[in-house]
């Protein structure tokens, strides 16, 4: 592998396993409400990423993108988006939906790359198509043996795929 792909690989790797365990440290917060949850991962993100750009870039260029309100407009619509998903997968998952939410987090990068072949007139390889197949056929069983809408599960696979298609758009 080269250099920077193995740094994305083990990049993504941790992110996975970090995602993996979340609902367990989520669930261990049961005692204190959601709402209150999500505005201090809100808040300590905020602080976390403002002090890791500032490892990388001066005050003004990580600030600079806010002096367009257009821009402004789509990082606020971005941020309550993806605040929303935070919301909706932490009170899912201390509300006893757990399964839901593993479909929506499992369903959401076909969901993503749904919205880029029709919004962004993405192009998959071959290979990628067959990926997304079977990934496709994956839901489909996983779906039937559930035996219901995860209603959930496609709101939380949605919102993020808003947020990324923002996002891409930034």
């Amino acid at each position: 592998m080269k250099k920077s792909y193995e740094k994305g690989f083990f990049a993504a790797l941790g992110c996975a396993g970090l995602w993996g365990i979340l609902p367990i440290y989520w669930k261990s917060l049961i005692p204190i409400p959601s709402s209150t949850i999500i505005i201090y991962r809100v808040l300590m993100i905020a602080v976390v990423c403002v002090i890791a750009a500032r490892f990388k870039y001066s005050w003004s260029r990580i600030f600079s993108p806010l002096r367009d309100w257009r821009t402004s407009l789509k990082f606020l619509v971005a941020g309550l988006i993806v605040t929303s998903n935070w919301s909706i997968g932490i009170w899912a998952v201390n509300s006893g939906h757990i399964i839901q939410t593993s479909i929506g987090y499992y369903i959401e990068p076909l969901v993503v790359c749904i919205f880029g072949a029709i919004f962004f007139k993405e192009k998959l390889t071959v290979y990628k198509s067959i990926a997304v197949i079977f990934a496709a056929i994956s839901v489909i069983v996983i779906l039937i043996h559930y035996g219901q809408v995860p209603g959930i599960a496609l709101v939380l696979a949605t919102t993020f795929a808003i947020y990324s298609a923002i996002k891409k758009r930034l």
